[in-house]
Formats: C-alpha cells, structure tokens, sequence
C-alpha cells in the first residue's frame, strides 16, 4: 500500500511537471527577446532537470517505501511540482491579461484604419497641453483637415479605394510634421494636427505646405488604386495662440469655423481664424 501511494505521489508529480513545461512553452511564445525571456528558458530547463530527477527517483525507489516516513519525499516532490505548475499557469494567465490589456489600450488610442492616433487620445493629452501653454504662456496652434468632396471617391470608387486615399493623406502628414506634433484622425474624413511652439501665421505656412503635398500625393495614390484622374485636395482651418497670449478659448472650436470658412470660400484652401 505504501509503495503504491509513494508511486502515485511522484506519478501525480511528474504529470504536474509535464503540464508545466507545457505552460512554459506557451509562456515562452508570448514573450519578447531579451533578458525576461532567457530567464524563464531557464527556468524551464530547470524544470526539465526536476522532471528527470523525480524519474530517477521513481525507478531507483521502486517499491522500497517501506514506511509511513518513506512517504515524506514522494510528499514534497507532489508539493514542489503542484508550486511550479500554479506558479507557470499564473505568470501565462499574468502575461495574456497584460497583452490583452495593452492591446485594448493601443485600440482606444489609434485608429485601426490609419494608423494615427484616436480622438480618445486627443482628449485626453489636450487638456494636459493646454494647461503647459497656460502656465508657460506658449504658442501652440491646431490645423483641421477635411477632405474635400470625399463622398464622391466613396461613391465613385468605392469604400476601399477611399480607405487607401485616407491612408495615403495620414502617411504625408506623418512624414511632413515634426516629431513634436500630434496627428489625429479627428473623425471621418476629419484630420487633426497640435503643433505644438507654433504661433498661428506660422501655422498657416505648414498648413499651405500640407495642402500642396496632399494635392500631389493622395492624387497620386486614386490613380495608382484606380486609375482615376480625380483631384484629390483638402481644406484646413487653422487656430491657434502666440507665444505670451492668455485666455482658455476653444482652438478646436476655432478651427472648425475656419475650416467651414475654408469651404465655403471653395474648398482646396486654407483659413486662419480670428482671434
């Protein structure tokens, strides 16, 4: 009897470890290169070497227990090995929630389509900056941009072709501004840009540039998509404040009266607006 409950403490055991090592090779799969990863390599070879040696034992003390303190070790080695199993089920469980997590957050802040940041994360970062312009009295503008008569792509060309125009217009901007500035998809067809140290009439210069290199550019995207010669161009509103200005106006709202005001004036342009 005792022989036979020694044999299924080390029996239970090895299985124990066995489902470990399975947990470390997922754990393993889920990790990045570097120091974390080679730790629990180790960890794992060191689990390897446990598994041998509980074989060892198990052959080597083939029906020899003889007493209940013969038990003691075949106990211990069921205790160590239920540690290390919970021990890599619950850092794989840790590792998949903070992936999980970090994957939702990366969602709410970038925009699956373009790849530029979400409207969420310019909510949040846009009272944090203003609060910096505030305090240090510094100029700070924002550029809105809207695609003009971007329906029309949609319906000429499809959802898909007006999809790779959008992409095409956020990898300009991307390439165009500064690392400083933040570039938004405002919503829709709507682009965002915070430029930071940048007082309005400067602004106006980045956002005539901008308007330029869209026009090039996402024309040259449609037509490599569909072989289409539609023009392809972008109205913006800017607003913003010079360095040493107080106040807490809305430049958002700002903006988007001047980028009505871009429209109406016939579109393919760009209108500061008034203080």
């Amino acid at each position: 009897m005792l022989n036979f409950l020694a044999t299924m403490l080390v029996l239970v055991a090895l299985a124990l470890l066995a489902a470990s090592l399975w947990t470390t090779g997922k754990l393993l799969a889920q990790l990045p290169a570097g120091p974390l990863r080679v730790q629990w390599r180790v960890l794992t070879a060191l689990v390897v070497v446990f598994f041998a040696g509980y074989l060892a034992y198990l052959i080597a003390f083939w029906e020899r227990h003889q007493d209940v303190a013969d038990l003691l070790v075949p106990a211990l080695f069921m205790g160590c090995a239920c540690f290390v199993w919970l021990g890599t089920r619950s850092s794989l469980a840790t590792v998949l929630n903070v992936r999980h997590l970090s994957s939702l957050d990366r969602a709410q802040v970038t925009d699956a389509l373009t790849g530029l940041r979400s409207r969420h994360y310019l909510d949040a970062l846009m009272q944090q900056e203003m609060r910096r312009v505030e305090r240090h009295g510094l100029a700070v503008s924002v550029l809105l941009l809207d695609i003009d008569h971007f329906a029309a792509v949609n319906e000429n060309y499809g959802h898909t072709v007006g999809d790779q125009v959008l992409t095409q217009i956020g990898r300009i901007l991307s390439a165009s501004l500064r690392g400083s500035d933040l570039l938004v998809r405002y919503g829709g067809e709507e682009i965002a840009i915070l430029a930071t140290h940048t007082a309005p009439t400067a602004a106006v210069a980045v956002a005539e540039r901008l308007r330029r290199e869209i026009e090039v550019g996402a024309r040259k995207a449609l037509r490599e998509a569909q072989g289409a010669r539609q023009a392809i161009t972008v109205s913006i509103g800017v607003a913003g404040r010079a360095a040493g200005a107080q106040g807490s106006d809305d430049l958002f709202a700002r903006a988007e009266q001047a980028l009505q005001t871009a429209k109406n004036e016939g579109r393919n342009r760009v209108a500061l607006s008034g203080s």
